[in-house]
Formats: C-alpha cells, sequence, structure tokens
C-alpha cells in the first residue's frame, strides 16, 4: 500500500469512528476534541503511530467506560467519547514511547499552573 493510500485509509477509519451528528453540526464540538483527532491522525499519516494500536486501544477505553445512562444528550456523548480519544491517545503514546507517565502529570500540572496565572493575572487587570 502506497503512503498517499495509508493516509487515506487512515482518514477514513479515524471519520467512521467519529460520532453520528445532524449536517448542519459542528464537526467538534470543543476545540481539544479536533486537537486530539488532528494528534492521532498526523501521527498515523506521518507513520510515527499505527492506526490499529490506537484503534484497540480506544475500543478497549469505550469498552469500559459506556455509560449505562441511555438517556444522555449527543453532547454529553461526544464529550465523553472523545474522553476516551484522550485517553486512548495516552495509552498509545505511552506504548509508543513517545512520553513518560510521569512527563503527563508534569505536563498537565505546568499546563494547570499556567492557567491558573493567567486567570489571576486576567482578575488584576479587571479591578
Amino acid at each position: 500500500m502506497k503512503p498517499s493510500e495509508q493516509h487515506r485509509a487512515a482518514l477514513e477509519l479515524a471519520r467512521a469512528n467519529l460520532p453520528r451528528r445532524d449536517e448542519d453540526a459542528p464537526l467538534f464540538r470543543a476545540p481539544w476534541h479536533a486537537r486530539i483527532f488532528a494528534l492521532i491522525i498526523a501521527l498515523v499519516k506521518n507513520e510515527h503511530l499505527g492506526w490499529k494500536p490506537f484503534q484497540e486501544n480506544l475500543v478497549v477505553v469505550l469498552a469500559r467506560h459506556q455509560s449505562a445512562d441511555q438517556d444522555q444528550s449527543d453532547t454529553q456523548v461526544e464529550f465523553e467519547y472523545f474522553d476516551c480519544w484522550l485517553i486512548a491517545a495516552e495509552m498509545t503514546l505511552l506504548e509508543a514511547g513517545f512520553v513518560a507517565e510521569d512527563e503527563i502529570s508534569k505536563h498537565i500540572d505546568d499546563i494547570r499552573a499556567m492557567v491558573a496565572q493567567i486567570r489571576a493575572d486576567q482578575l488584576s487587570h479587571h479591578h
């Protein structure tokens, strides 16, 4: 299979895994949904990651997080779905050696500290 065919196949697999939505609804409800989707697709397209390991992790995570609450809104279902994408991405990146577990926690802590500082700066400018 040529690289261009692999790229097309990866995109088709990813599209097939996206939640269904109305035609006029946005493809992603939140910016981070698009980012995690783009990250995985870029890694697969550039052959840094196989689609199959990610997909297998996603299936495991989706099964683990499958909600017993059938009365969820489409928005709730989609957010839960992309939470699963994020967890599966983390698992796949850890397994592939892209990141170490302690690095993920450190990055999360750094981002939280940065967000807290931005909020504090914004509040101090409003007073």
